[in-house]
């Protein structure tokens, strides 16, 4: 679908047509859940963190301004909602321990390094934690990354080269460590 279709689509789903704001809702949930789990590294959170992006989307969605497409918009509140998520999730581990996690018995050692992960790029700056997961998590460029975040392509730049030097400065105290 083109840019020019999402138009029609949200135009319709604007007067109340239902089936035009799924159809445009199912077009973006892979891509959604995706930055979403890449975001936290778990299943359940992500699938809370792609509806509550739904959410405000429908909420949202009048206030859309077409100044950017679509698809960027919606990675904008993805990230805003895992963002919020992230914060809150910060407080439920040090309460919880994370324990329900590390119990489940369908974990695979590929979750858990996934998670792993993401807890790394979890304790990044805000800015580089959303940079890092846009260009090498998403696969998109610099130049999309940067139109997303609202700031400069060398900015995206910046930010990428600073968390990569922080991500292997935590591998390296983690290998030092265990």
């Amino acid at each position: 679908m083109s840019n020019e279709e999402d138009q029609q689509l949200i135009e319709r789903a604007l007067a109340g047509d239902r089936d035009a704001f799924n159809v445009l809702i199912g077009k973006y949930y892979d891509m959604m859940y995706r930055l979403a789990f890449k975001w936290c590294g778990n299943r359940a959170d992500a699938e809370d963190i792609a509806h509550n992006a739904f959410l405000k989307v429908a909420d949202h969605l009048p206030g859309f301004k077409h100044d950017s497409s679509f698809k960027t918009w919606l990675y904008r509140i993805v990230i805003n909602v895992a963002n919020d998520a992230h914060r809150k999730k910060k407080v439920r581990r040090a309460v919880s321990g994370g324990l329900e996690e590390l119990e489940s018995p369908a974990r695979t050692d590929h979750a858990l390094q996934a998670q792993e992960i993401a807890a790394m790029v979890g304790r990044l700056p805000q800015g580089e934690r959303e940079a890092i997961m846009l260009v090498s998590g998403q696969g998109l460029s610099h130049a999309e990354a940067a139109e997303i975040l609202g700031c400069k392509e060398s900015t995206i730049s910046w930010r990428i080269h600073e968390a990569r030097k922080k991500l292997g400065a935590m591998l390296g105290k983690d290998d030092a460590n265990g």
